[in-house]
Formats: structure tokens, C-alpha cells, sequence
């Protein structure tokens, strides 16, 4: 062959090269294509020899009258689609390849989105029926909420608060302002995505509804019974539980009506905080648990104090020393917790701080036994005081000593230890207390025991999950551990797969996630299902998962 004719097949073959592109459109259901929406695009790209991914910004196009956008990218590679922005937004997506190159030159994205809705509605003094003005109203809808301190568990179906979709640049102050009544008592909570909604009116501006401490206490605080507007949920009332939502159609106005309050009388708890155990000069943290909030303040330890605004209902107040982590005289921690009911008079309370008990502890390698205590933390977790009300936050009171020993303090109530590898090379493959195995990390507090000891066995040898995942759409991986705190871990799916990132052996639920962003609850509540994948010490299991984008 002549190197004239060779150089033109040559030209004819780059020629013939598909262009490499992203396409896609976007439908209203019940409606149909959506024009003018605008449309990001986005490269994932490695950033030298770090294993994370940068997302470089491409170009922006907007949907034409059939909801369809289509734009060329200059370089192969993954490539992610999402909108901006605006008054739609989106409540599921597909996307089939999401990588292009010369076998796959497109990428096929697809967008369902709504368009925002609003609330309104009135609220009055259900009395005098005047409109009450400055009124806090919060949109609400169910789902489960994490909590956090026990790690990312998903709790029953409650209702929280719903913000509104941003689609304008908001300072930090006009971020946390909340929605109020105007000067004739109506309100308008706009830009919210549809859905099912209760409201729930809080408090007048200037006053609070839920309870207070002041420092400091005079004669006659015992005297007064306060009147407040408690909180109340509608339709429905109070409980919350007896709220019925109403459902808020694509680009609808959703009036809930009048709501009327009623103030009612809000009661107060005397708090005297003895010295006790506590060490002279030095404070407690005093948190108030309800059912549905907790209010933490900082006390001087033998001061006294006011607490105001307290419903009929079931309370706990919980002390510990307001010191954390190393520290010698671990000893020297001290709790205090008073449970108490109020009904329908103000209450006289004492809290006397007790010292704790002190674990002599010892952390020892799963392999060669000696231990290294600068690679390794451990911290507790009460547990909750009691039934339906949430646990207070992790403590640390803790002494290292030579050769892996050391002494944790922790409270007279069952605790959960947290342990914190400081170089996540590490994890405990065992815990005992008092020799007997600490399953889950709860330690069976003996308060009759004369000694306490804690043995933390760590072990390196951790395990790989890899597989496939059938269904389009699926952006990442998530595992949550059961019975671990802080047991919750992600990978990235590339052309279908994925692998785990080194996990601790045990059980875990598996899901798969779709490219747009999920909220936590959203989260948890798919991982409540989730099939369930062991994984042993040192060990890679093959585990396929199976994407669905209905939500």
C-alpha cells in the first residue's frame, strides 16, 4: 500500500470517531417534558497520586420544549449531571453509563422532577381569636430520625422539620430565621418540595415554650406558675402523634386553615446542686432530657438554679463532671441524675454528685499481646436513662499508664464503650469485663464488685466486601454494622461495581444509593431492609446488591 493512501484511511478512521456526550432529559409527572431547566456538568477526576475524586465543573445547558438536553465533552471519563437551583427539583434520577469513551461515547441521564409548592395559613389566641403576630411556624414530615449519639441508627417514623429548597443565596442569619406570622396572623412557608406536611406553631417571639434554666434562685421563683403557648402540631393537635398531614402537590398551595392556640400553664423546678463528691471550684454539665429535646447547661458545682417552663410530663436531669480526656485522678469524676414527673405544681430538687466507678483497664494485640496506648482511645456512652428518651453524649474520663494499661471513670448506669483507633489500623476484636465478654461493647456494670477491669483485644485484620450492582443509577455503596457505633461506611460504584473500604468483621446491611444527593433519614430508612452480608477477619466476601431508584 502506498504511504499517500495508508495517511487517508488513517484521517477517515479519527474521522469516523462518535463525538463523546452527555444527553438527557427531564419530565414532570402528570405533566410531562420540563424546558428551561439548567443542567450542570461535571468531570471525577483523580488529582495526582490521591485516591479521592475531584469534581471538575465542565459547562451548564438548558432543556429545550422537549425536556431534553445534549452537550459535548472535550475528554473521556465519568461524568456527573445534576441541576441547579430553581424552582423544580428533582425526586428521582437514572443515569445509564455515567463514564464515556470510544466504546460507550454517551451518557443517558434522566431527571423526575416537581415543581415547589407552598403552605399557608393563619394562626389566632384561640380565646380572644386575634391574630397573633411573630409566631414561629415549622413545616414537619415523618421520617426516622438518626441518632447520633448511638451512631447512625434509625429510630421509629417521627416528624421532623422540613426546610425549604434554597434557591437564592442566603446570608447565615437569613439561613437559621424561621418562618413567622405577619402582623394579621397568616403565614407563607414557600419553596417546599411535595409531599405529605403537618405544621407546628412553637412559641411567640420573645418568650420560649420549652424549658429554660436560670442561674440563681430567690424567694418566691416557687410561687409562679408561668402561661405559655405550647407547642402544637396541625391538623391534629397535641400529641404529635395525633397530627394528620395533608399532601402538598407539585407546584400547589396548600392552605391548612385557621389554627387556633391556647396558652397553658408551664411550671418550674427548683435545682439545688450540692458539692457532694465534686472537687472545689469545679462545674457539671446538667442536661434536662424530655421525650422529644434535651437543654444542657454548664453548673458550678453547690450552686442553685432555676428551671422554667417545664409541661406536664416525665423529665431527667443528668450531671457530669464538665471535664474530658486525659487526665490523672480520673477518679475525681463525678454523676448525678434525678428523675422526676411534673404535673400540675412547681417542684423542689436535689442533685448530689457521687463519684463514678474506675475500670483499670488494659489494651493487648490480638497477635503479639503487648499493647500501644498512643495508637488507641476509648471513650463510654450512658445508655439511655430511660425508655423512649435519648442517651446523653459520649464521656471520656481516662488515665493512660506504661504498657497499655490505663484507668477509665465512667457512671453508675450501663455504658456502651466508643473505641477510637487515633490511626484507624486497628479495631477491638474483643472486650471483657470482669472476664466476662462485653457483647456489643455494653459493659454489665457489677456495682457490688469490689474491682473493676476492663481488657480491650485489638486486632488489624480487617475485612473486604466487593460485588456487582445490577440496576441502573446507583452512585454508591453504603454498609451499616449492626451493634456498632460510628459502623457506617461507603464506596463509590464504578461501571457497576464497587469495593468496600477495610472493615471490621461482622454483620452488615448493604445498600445502593442513587447519584442524587439522599437526606441521612433517607438514608437509614433504605438501610433498615437492606440485605445482610457477614464478613470474618481478614477475609474478601463477594456480595451482589440490587439497585432500585423507587423512593
Amino acid at each position: 500500500m502506498k504511504p499517500g493512501i495508508a495517511l487517508l484511511l488513517f484521517s477517515a478512521v479519527c474521522v469516523a470517531q462518535p463525538p463523546l456526550e452527555i444527553h438527557g432529559v427531564v419530565t414532570e409527572p402528570g405533566v410531562g417534558p420540563v424546558a428551561g431547566v439548567e443542567i450542570k456538568i461535571s468531570r471525577q477526576d483523580r488529582q495526582g497520586t490521591n485516591p479521592s475524586f475531584a469534581t471538575i465543573p465542565i459547562t451548564s445547558v438548558f432543556t429545550d420544549t422537549r425536556g431534553e438536553f445534549l452537550t459535548r465533552v472535550p475528554v473521556e471519563g465519568t461524568y456527573t449531571a445534576y441541576t441547579a437551583p430553581g424552582r423544580y427539583v428533582v425526586t428521582s434520577s437514572l443515569v445509564v453509563g455515567g463514564r464515556v469513551d470510544a466504546i460507550h461515547p454517551r451518557a443517558e441521564f434522566t431527571f423526575t422532577m416537581q415543581r415547589l409548592g407552598q403552605l399557608l395559613g393563619r394562626v389566632v389566641d384561640a380565646d380572644t381569636l386575634e391574630p397573633l403576630p411573630g409566631i414561629p411556624v415549622l413545616a414537619m414530615q415523618k421520617s426516622r430520625a438518626p441518632r447520633i449519639e448511638l451512631g447512625f441508627v434509625g429510630e421509629p417514623m417521627t416528624w421532623q422539620p422540613s426546610l425549604p429548597v434554597r434557591v437564592e443565596k442566603l446570608s447565615p442569619e437569613e439561613a437559621l430565621r424561621l418562618d413567622s406570622t405577619a402582623a394579621n396572623g397568616e403565614f407563607t412557608l414557600t419553596n417546599r418540595v411535595p409531599g405529605n406536611y403537618a405544621v407546628t406553631v412553637i412559641t411567640p417571639s420573645g418568650t420560649s415554650s420549652t424549658p429554660t434554666f436560670t442561674n440563681g434562685y430567690a424567694p418566691g421563683d416557687l410561687d409562679v406558675v408561668d402561661r405559655v403557648y405550647p407547642p402544637l402540631y396541625w391538623p391534629g393537635g397535641v400529641p404529635a402523634q395525633d397530627a394528620v398531614p395533608l399532601a402538598l402537590t407539585s407546584g400547589g398551595v396548600l392552605n391548612i386553615g385557621t389554627i387556633a392556640i391556647r396558652k397553658a400553664p408551664a411550671y418550674r423546678a427548683h435545682v439545688s446542686l450540692t458539692q457532694g463528691d465534686c472537687p472545689e471550684g469545679e462545674s457539671v454539665r446538667l442536661t434536662l432530657f424530655t421525650r422529644a429535646d434535651k437543654r444542657t447547661e454548664v453548673v458550678p458545682c453547690g450552686s442553685e438554679l432555676l428551671v422554667k417552663v417545664l409541661q406536664p410530663g416525665s423529665y431527667i436531669l443528668y450531671a457530669v463532671s464538665d471535664w474530658q480526656g486525659e487526665r490523672e485522678n480520673v477518679e475525681s469524676a463525678v454523676w448525678a441524675t434525678a428523675h422526676f414527673t411534673i404535673e400540675d405544681k412547681n417542684l423542689e430538687l436535689v442533685l448530689t454528685p457521687r463519684r463514678g466507678i474506675v475500670l483499670e483497664g488494659r489494651v493487648s494485640s490480638a497477635e503479639s499481646g503487648p499493647a500501644l496506648p498512643e495508637f488507641y482511645s476509648v471513650a463510654t456512652q450512658p445508655d439511655a436513662l430511660a425508655p423512649g428518651m435519648s442517651a446523653p453524649s459520649g464521656e471520656q474520663f481516662i488515665e493512660f499508664k506504661p504498657d497499655g494499661r490505663f484507668r477509665l471513670a465512667v457512671g453508675p448506669h450501663p455504658q456502651t464503650l466508643v473505641p477510637d483507633p487515633r490511626n484507624r489500623a486497628l479495631f477491638v476484636k474483643e472486650a471483657r469485663y470482669n472476664g466476662i465478654p462485653a457483647t456489643d461493647l455494653k459493659l454489665p456494670l457489677n456495682l457490688g464488685s469490689s474491682s473493676h477491669s476492663l481488657e480491650l483485644i485489638l486486632d488489624d485484620k480487617f475485612a473486604t466486601v466487593r460485588g456487582e450492582v445490577s440496576g441502573s443509577g446507583a452512585a454508591m455503596v453504603v454498609m451499616q454494622r449492626e451493634g456498632a457505633l460510628l459502623g457506617q461506611y461507603s464506596s463509590a460504584v464504578t461501571n457497576g461495581a464497587y469495593v468496600s473500604p477495610p472493615l471490621p468483621p461482622g454483620r452488615y446491611r448493604v445498600a445502593a444509593l442513587p447519584s442524587d444527593q439522599m437526606l441521612l433519614e433517607q438514608t437509614l430508612e433504605l438501610l433498615q431492609d437492606a440485605p445482610i452480608v457477614t464478613v470474618k477477619a481478614g477475609a474478601t466476601e463477594t456480595f451482589n446488591v440490587r439497585f432500585s431508584n423507587a423512593r
